[in-house]
């Protein structure tokens, strides 16, 4: 947790047969366990107490690594390495926009901007920013909340991802009884779209 708070680094927590609740709170058999390991030993109350405050943070990152919010472990494990994949992908430093020059100084300028250790919540500030800009776009959307509202996306990953698309388009061309049958319905329709308009 020292890492994550001072480096940045990523903690994946991952709770198999073991409550979050029971971590936080350090009670149940996770509980007993923690009081046990503190009997007797040599570590000050001050070890203790960042033991406790440790885990009490741990528990409130378990997301989708809960074993009891899976019917099955193996999709669990699978998630969980395609997760761990993902994130080692996305941590890899991209060189896509070395040739051009003084792209990081707009970075640094921007990043303040950002507000990206604000309060204020990342989804609010994407809002307001849609709110205030959107209507210099022809088509504009804003979806929220992907994983409450599509909370078996771990389980049935194609089938969330056909209903998010027939949601987004739904939304963009004003009709609720749309129809997908595949992921690529919503790239080949904007192709269609700006052929049309090349054209027109």
């Amino acid at each position: 947790m020292k890492c994550r708070e001072e480096l940045a680094q990523i903690v994946m927590a991952i709770f198999y047969k073991v409550d979050p609740y029971d971590v936080k709170m350090l009670t149940g058999e996770f509980g007993k366990v923690f009081k046990n390991t503190c009997v007797g030993k040599t570590k000050s109350k001050e070890d203790i107490k960042r033991w406790r405050h440790a885990l009490g943070k741990v528990a409130t990152i378990a997301g989708l690594y809960h074993s009891s919010k899976w019917d099955n472990e193996a999709a669990m494990i699978e998630r969980i390495t395609t997760d761990v994949s993902n994130e080692l992908i996305r941590s890899a430093p991209s060189s896509d926009f070395n040739s051009l020059v003084g792209i990081r100084t707009h970075k640094k300028k921007m990043e303040p901007f950002l507000g990206l250790k604000s309060r204020i919540g990342k989804s609010t500030i994407a809002r307001f920013l849609f709110g205030e800009y959107s209507h210099k776009f022809q088509l504009s959307v804003f979806m929220d909340n992907i994983k409450r509202r599509y909370p078996n996306f771990c389980h049935d990953e194609y089938s969330t991802k056909l209903q998010l698309q027939k949601d987004f388009l739904s939304q963009i061309i004003n009709h609720e009884d749309i129809k997908i049958h595949h992921l690529g319905v919503a790239r080949k329709r904007q192709i269609k779209r700006q052929e049309s308009t090349c054209c027109s």
